[in-house]
């Protein structure tokens, strides 16, 4: 019973659209629109035959590279090819016709200089080729193959960043460390001697509160491969607090007959370092020395102090008192 309603509920439905759709006006519709479809085809015909012009790319392949070479400048993938015929002959060629490829022999273009330089205009039977006899090539980019090559040669360079990096408030950057610290540059004789250090490409790192680590690039050298071409820095944060320690002000390089004097005798030094490292620094670690030829000629019984050593990762360092009284005084024997 259920299925007998559903043949003649489809049946009923079947009806409205065969009636909707051959309807008069539909009808006169439908007869429009075939009409319109003809003459598109007609006009899309007719346009075809004229000419056009269109862009073919032409894949390009270097084979036969020995072992022991390293491309370090590598030819271009394809060469790109404007072709110009009627619209029917162009599109049976992009529709129809896969571009073959132009294969390069490492070993029939290798010389001395470890650069080479193929001129397109080589290859332009071989493109030609790949068209009808009526199709013109008008442009062909680029003119020149060119391609870098390294047998043998290289040599490990350090590894610098190159950018800026900055921490949100009462926070510090305790260390930059890379791994690896140095990559190894393939080059020609001639442009490795030139390479002393591995640049990163610039980086700038903002509002950092916690160690962060980076995968940066190496900066490319036209003619040169950096192996590996990304280093990863890590960068410690840390939060930063103050500290103060009393060290002793030195003369040096004074005759053994004098003897310095300062007031006060002891220094405090403050400063801010990192959480991690607070117990770590002391006293021995900072130095301040008065040369003897600093006073010789100061008119003044005063002398401004500066700090001769202080270890690395410190920050906002403050000498109290920054300027002192001294007293030279003759040594009994």
């Amino acid at each position: 019973m259920f299925e007998e309603k559903n043949i003649k509920h489809s049946s009923i439905n079947k009806k409205k659209v065969r009636n909707l759709v051959f309807s008069p006006h539909n009808r006169e519709f439908l007869t429009f629109l075939l009409f319109l479809f003809v003459s598109a085809c007609f006009w899309l015909i007719q346009t075809l035959k004229n000419q056009f012009e269109t862009s073919f790319e032409v894949p390009v392949c270097l084979v036969n590279v020995p072992k022991n070479a390293i491309i370090t400048l590598d030819p271009p993938t394809s060469i790109h090819v404007t072709i110009r015929d009627k619209g029917t002959t162009l599109l049976s060629i992009l529709f129809t016709k896969k571009p073959t490829p132009i294969i390069i022999d490492f070993t029939q273009y290798s010389n001395s200089h470890d650069i080479v330089k193929i001129p397109v205009s080589n290859f332009s039977k071989r493109i030609a080729s790949q068209f009808g006899k009526s199709t013109k090539i008008v442009t062909i980019k680029p003119d020149t193959i060119e391609y870098i090559y390294s047998i043998g040669k290289f040599k490990k360079v350090p590894v610098r960043f190159n950018g800026l990096l900055s921490t949100r408030m009462q926070y510090n950057c305790t260390d930059t460390i890379c791994s690896p610290q140095f990559v190894t540059v393939y080059a020609p004789e001639h442009i490795l001697r030139k390479i002393t250090e591995a640049v990163t490409k610039y980086e700038h790192f903002t509002n950092l509160a916690d160690t962060f680590r980076q995968a940066i690039e190496i900066q490319p050298i036209n003619g040169a491969k950096f192996y590996p071409q990304y280093v990863l820095y890590t960068f410690p944060i840390d939060i930063l607090t103050e500290k103060t320690i009393e060290i002793p002000v030195k003369g040096v390089g004074f005759p053994k007959n004098k003897l310095l004097k300062v007031f006060p005798s002891k220094i405090q030094v403050n400063f801010m370092v990192g959480l991690h490292r607070f117990k770590f620094v002391n006293a021995s670690d900072f130095s301040i020395e008065i040369p003897y030829s600093d006073l010789i000629n100061n008119k003044s019984t005063k002398y401004r102090l500066r700090l001769k050593i202080f270890p690395y990762g410190i920050s906002h360092i403050r000498i109290i008192p920054e300027n002192i009284d001294y007293l030279i005084e003759e040594r009994n024997e």
